[in-house]
């Protein structure tokens, strides 16, 4: 028994991307076709005949573009979120085979992945962490920032006397 992995279209092959040249509107919906499928911002601009970094100055200075992007790595996240969700919940058909011929199927699960979809909605599964500290020693304050280090000698010199030698550069 087949499975189809994704009812969506398969992602196109990534092509040599050429420098300098002006990119349409057309490239930039092909890019986020394959943004939504991919969830690969360098991969999807190449497939779209372009370069990454013009996806990143458009993101920059056009938010409705940038809002485009978020959208197509969100569908990009779902499929993700789908496809554990069969893994961990539905689980999969394995065949078996005997002497080399087919006897049946098993259904398989991932144990890991419905763990981690566990940990994710139900908090009383989730790793609990704590964290104490305790600081001993003191802090020392420096109000501004001195010129030099003949500066903060002269400025801090009997607080912090033997922290510090400098001899300006003169042995």
């Amino acid at each position: 028994m087949t499975e189809k992995r994704s009812q969506h279209a398969k992602p196109t092959p990534v092509k040599h991307v050429g420098k300098g040249r002006p990119v349409t509107e057309e490239q930039f919906q092909k890019f986020l076709e394959n943004y939504a499928h991919t969830g690969l911002l360098g991969h999807s601009a190449r497939a779209a005949d372009m370069s990454p970094e013009a996806v990143r100055k458009r993101r920059m200075n056009d938010e409705e573009f940038a809002k485009a992007c978020e959208e197509a790595l969100q569908t990009y996240r779902e499929t993700l979120e789908m496809e554990v969700h069969r893994r961990a919940v539905t689980g999969w058909d394995e065949p078996v085979y005997q002497k080399g011929e087919f006897v049946g199927t098993i259904r398989r699960y991932s144990d890991r992945l419905l763990e981690l979809q566990v940990k994710r909605h139900i908090p009383e599964y989730r790793d609990k962490f704590s964290v104490a500290a305790e600081v001993k020693g003191g802090v020392m304050v420096v109000p501004s920032t001195p010129a030099s280090m003949d500066d903060w000698e002269s400025q801090f010199g009997e607080k912090a006397r033997g922290t510090t030698s400098h001899t300006g550069g003169k042995e």
